[in-house]
């Protein structure tokens, strides 16, 4: 809000333009810029003065009362930001808070609770965003109830060739570590187009020691091929 201090019309319209709450929420607060308080409420007063210029009603706000207001506001918006007050009163002249015909610190007070009620609901819907994205990203990561299936089902299909030589305590349909060490040999009696097929479904996120068996076997595989020719 340097536009402020400068006093440039067209700055200000410029910047006033750009205001959204969802910006709003990343400002600066007041609160944490005490030292240029005197800097700060000179340019909430501009704000002010500039609101009272572009209404035309029947009461308005006299010079003493703009600064006084301004005064009274930096506490009001101690926990928002100057861009908060900037957008507060952009929205009031656009009628946001309903209509008005006469213009005092009372009404522009009881503004205050709609704005802030506008902003914790865009504040909400930011940490909802924020939160699905995590889910999302999680998503990517922890096995999908798709995943489980399929690896179920291929256990299922090797538990029958596998159980005469296992010497395991875990069973491969429970035991991660035992379907492992059973996966290792059954891929030497896969096909090598079902050992590919194997390979896409397996994702590297949810079962990366899968399909590094599936790897290493297709590797030992194109290598005999190989020292054959």
């Amino acid at each position: 809000m340097q536009c402020l201090v400068s006093s440039d019309p067209l700055e200000i319209i410029r910047t006033e333009r750009s205001l959204t709450v969802e910006k709003c929420l990343s400002a600066p607060l007041l609160y944490n810029q005490r030292r240029n308080e005197a800097e700060l409420i000179q340019a909430i007063y501009l704000i002010i003065f500039r609101f009272c210029n572009l209404i035309n009603v029947g009461k308005n706000l006299n010079e003493t009362q703009q600064i006084q207001l301004a005064a009274d506001l930096f506490t009001a918006f101690g926990g928002e930001s100057l861009e908060d007050v900037a957008l507060f009163f952009k929205m009031a002249r656009e009628g946001a808070f309903g209509d008005f015909y006469r213009l005092d610190t009372v009404i522009i007070n009881s503004w205050i609770p709609k704005y802030l009620d506008i902003k914790a609901e865009a504040r909400e819907r930011e940490i909802r965003n924020r939160e699905n994205i995590r889910q999302r990203k999680e998503s990517e990561i922890v096995p999908t109830e798709e995943a489980r299936k399929r690896l179920g089902e291929l256990a299922k299909k090797l538990t029958t060739k596998e159980e005469k030589r296992q010497s395991m305590k875990g069973h491969p349909l429970f035991d991660y570590q035992a379907y492992l060490v059973n996966l290792q040999e059954a891929v030497k009696d896969m096909s090598t187009k079902d050992l590919k097929e194997m390979m896409q479904k397996t994702s590297r996120l949810s079962h990366p020691e899968v399909l590094e068996i599936l790897q290493a076997e297709m590797n030992t595989r194109k290598t005999k091929a190989k020292n054959i020719l």
